[in-house]
């Protein structure tokens, strides 16, 4: 590993594509002083990494919102600026997770639940294209949106993924924990809905699984 500056500035000019080196160049002046020259080094990176390397360049992007999340001296706004400026040439889905990740890890909460917000208003109709990431950012982001009050046929497609998600991801407490949200869900709507709804309409909400353990739980 290189320990000084220039040694540093040797490796960016041998791969300058490579994100993993240009973080490290800016994790090199982590100190609050020297913010500015690491934000300059973010910037020269995104500027040297060749357009077609979307991935490493998103790399950066996320380094550079974390480096303003944590040291900035107004990092709600820069971390605003630098978030819509990579919106113009990152994949949004990616950005949009990848913040949430930031803001996850940080504690930030309430930063993470407009976030969120953001994210439902902005993706309302490619909800399905869920893909898999940071297990624990995905989880969390499960656990936010099916607290929202959204319409039945969108909570059940959500419970259905985040159940999927989590018998291939989670353990079975997890599984248990997801299966019994749902059956909350369900019991809380028919209840606020009790002239309405009939059979038909529980099943639309539901997935089969959740059914098949209310039925069990009802026989206990």
């Amino acid at each position: 590993m290189p320990r000084t500056e220039d040694e540093i500035e040797k490796l960016v000019r041998v791969s300058p594509n490579c994100s993993f080196v240009w973080i490290k160049y800016t994790a090199y002046t982590p100190s609050l002083a020297d913010i500015e020259k690491a934000c300059s080094i973010a910037e020269r990176a995104l500027r040297t990494i060749n357009i077609s390397e979307e991935g490493e360049k998103l790399n950066i992007w996320v380094a550079y919102v974390n480096l303003e999340n944590k040291y900035g001296s107004q990092p709600e706004e820069a971390v605003k600026k630098i978030f819509q400026r990579a919106l113009q040439c990152c994949d949004p889905k990616k950005l949009y997770l990848a913040l949430l990740g930031v803001y996850e890890r940080n504690e930030q909460q309430d930063l993470a639940d407009e976030l969120l917000a953001s994210m439902t208003k902005e993706f309302k109709h490619s909800c399905k294209e869920i893909r898999l990431g940071d297990e624990e950012v995905i989880h969390a982001l499960f656990e936010r949106a099916t607290c929202l009050s959204l319409p039945p046929k969108k909570m059940k497609f959500l419970f259905t993924k985040y159940l999927n998600y989590e018998k291939a991801h989670g353990d079975e407490d997890r599984v248990e924990h997801v299966k019994w949200k749902a059956l909350e869900y369900a019991d809380t709507y028919t209840s606020y809905n009790l002239r309405a709804v009939n059979v038909e309409k529980v099943n639309r909400i539901c997935d089969k699984a959740f059914l098949q353990v209310a039925a069990a739980s009802s026989q206990m």
